[in-house]
């Protein structure tokens, strides 16, 4: 019945995901976390989101935005955006112009008593801790330690 149903009324245009929107969606997904992507990444992404409504030609073209910086590095297409950019700049700018400014949570030694930390994440919480910069500053302030300095 269904499959009736779907020959009878095939989807609109309307909403059916075209190339253009299928890249907005693997930009948006792919920098979320990564300042540099992969070609290979946001085609991926971008086919995934399209399925059944774009095809690897359409996508492919739509590399070829200008929005995109690209930089080819051991064989491998690195994309990035203005927009990622601009970011990253204004987070430097941030970290730079935060350093010093505040006094260390604290400089003494300390003690922790969640055991299950790795030992990564302790320099991390260290590091937080001795912090004079915004940044660590700013986290620190923010959340929850569930350690306590003895």
């Amino acid at each position: 019945m269904a499959i009736e149903n779907t020959v009878r009324n095939p989807v609109s245009d309307s909403t059916r995901v075209t190339e253009m929107n299928a890249m907005d969606f693997a930009v948006r997904h792919c920098y979320e976390r990564a300042s540099l992507v992969t070609d290979k990444e946001l085609l991926r992404q971008a086919l995934r989101y399209g399925v059944g409504d774009v095809n690897v030609d359409q996508v492919k073209r739509q590399l070829l935005r200008d929005e995109f910086i690209k930089e080819e590095v051991n064989g491998h297409q690195w994309f990035t955006t203005n927009q990622v950019l601009a970011e990253e700049r204004r987070l430097i700018d941030f970290v730079q112009t935060g350093r010093g400014k505040f006094k260390p949570i604290t400089a003494a030694a300390y003690q922790f008593q969640n055991q299950v930390l790795s030992e990564e994440q302790c320099e991390a919480v260290l590091h937080v801790l001795h912090s004079t910069g915004t940044v660590g500053g700013s986290i620190a302030r923010s959340a929850p330690v569930r350690c306590r300095v003895h």
